[in-house]
């Protein structure tokens, strides 16, 4: 994965798939806003 904001979302899919979550669960899920590493930007 390239491009902005990729270690995120590489940072949450290996989450759901070490969780063996489900798309439903995944969505369900509370996303904090803004991270850390957008604030440092």
């Amino acid at each position: 994965m390239i491009g902005p904001h990729a270690t995120d979302l590489i940072g949450e899919g290996a989450l759901a798939i070490k969780m063996g979550c489900t798309v439903k669960e995944l969505t369900e899920t509370i996303h904090a806003h803004p991270t850390l590493a957008e604030i440092m930007l």
